[in-house]
């Protein structure tokens, strides 16, 4: 793979993960702004409880996700999600 050439599809692949990681960084803020700026007067009990089930979540969609990916193959899984 390091002796490839850089391609389009290199360059489309990078700016899809970029994404992918800006709007999980996203996805972040808005659990920690619905935290700290109390918009939705949620709890503590709740800000915590709202954290752990999107901790949960990434992780058990990431176990998941990798033996589907393993199944059906990345290109497929990538382009249907």
């Amino acid at each position: 793979i390091d002796r490839l050439s850089w391609s389009t599809f290199h360059t489309m692949v990078i700016v899809g993960l970029g994404t992918a990681w800006i709007l999980d960084g996203i996805e972040v803020q808005i659990v920690a702004a619905n935290g700290f700026a109390k918009p939705l007067h949620m709890s503590t009990t709740e800000v915590t409880a709202a954290a752990t089930f999107y901790l949960l979540g990434q992780v058990l969609g990431a176990l998941f996700f990798g033996k589907l990916t393993d199944r059906i193959g990345r290109k497929k899984l990538f382009t249907l999600t």
